[in-house]
């Protein structure tokens, strides 16, 4: 069977093509609102996405026991219900990475400080409250796990044993180096997207989103390295997977003390909870004392 590649040159196109999709996001607001709206242009910018995210169609197996997320709060009290601790509602005016009104994911992280890093608190923060969550996996996730090739290709020894061995196990022979070179480049230009900080930045990266979980539909998550604190990886679940294989194990409201360089943390616990029976009343109890839950 023949391997459907991806050149150097296509990656330049498909990024030449974004950067026109966002030059028109910005400066046609028919436009705009009609891709934020679920109309023609959204379907017609999902569509050449799919096409594009059809060359990744693969998924790994991760064993996870803990995940984390973080929300803040402009009050000292906690959220007391599971609704709140998961994804937002639906919201045209929210401006969410992967999340649209069409598709929910859940946003977390493998470890706390990474979460906090996610919700860019800094020392502007300081003596403000924030609620912890942390949850129990159920399950083996199946996720796509962004930098897959890049990895390889980039941080594995050239023309190795095991570099052969990857590629056989994945294009049925050892002789796909211009193959690897050019999904890995096509995965950073999704990478670009995923990661965009330009104004109205969601817009894109929501429906690329989407459509990688269109094409991967057995996949639960996204899996991608953290751009805010350094080797923290975070992952996008589906809200279908959320539903079924997540369980509320801990939350706890927390007073921010310092943040330090490069994603670390330093906060107190004031209120916790462990038991989530009732998913609409939370009962927090209050910790006494400067207590640091980890």
């Amino acid at each position: 069977m023949a391997i459907q590649g991806f050149s150097l040159d296509e990656t330049e196109q498909f990024q030449n093509e974004i950067n026109k999709l966002k030059n028109k996001l910005h400066e046609n607001e028919n436009y705009r609102n009609d891709v934020i709206n679920l109309g023609e242009n959204y379907t017609d910018i999902k569509n050449y996405f799919l096409k594009i995210t059809k060359f990744f169609q693969y998924s790994s197996e991760v064993k996870i026991e803990s995940l984390y997320r973080i929300r803040t709060t402009k009050t000292n009290k906690p959220f007391t219900s599971r609704k709140e601790l998961i994804y937002p509602a639906p919201n045209l005016k929210h401006k969410d990475r992967m999340n649209n009104i069409s598709f929910r994911v859940l946003y977390v992280s493998l470890n706390e400080h990474t979460a906090l890093a996610e919700t860019r608190i800094n020392k502007d923060y300081i003596d403000k409250y924030f609620q912890l969550t942390r949850f129990s996996v159920k399950k083996t996730l199946k996720v796509f796990r962004l930098g897959r090739f890049s990895e390889l290709y980039f941080n594995s020894p050239r023309d190795s044993d095991y570099v052969k061995n990857e590629m056989k196990s994945m294009f049925g022979s050892e002789n796909h180096d211009k193959t690897m070179q050019g999904y890995s480049a096509l995965e950073c230009a999704i990478a670009d997207v995923l990661y965009d900080t330009d104004k109205d930045y969601h817009i894109l990266s929501s429906i690329l989103a989407e459509a990688i979980f269109t094409l991967n539909p057995d996949i639960d998550a996204i899996m991608y390295p953290s751009m805010q604190n350094r080797y923290g990886v975070n992952l996008a679940i589906k809200k279908e997977s959320v539903d079924s294989s997540l369980e509320i194990t801990y939350s706890s409201l927390n007073i921010l003390k310092n943040a330090y360089p490069n994603g670390f943390y330093k906060y107190y616990t004031k209120m916790e909870c462990l038991n989530f029976n009732n998913e609409d009343n939370f009962e927090f109890t209050n910790v006494e004392g400067n207590a640091i839950h980890r």
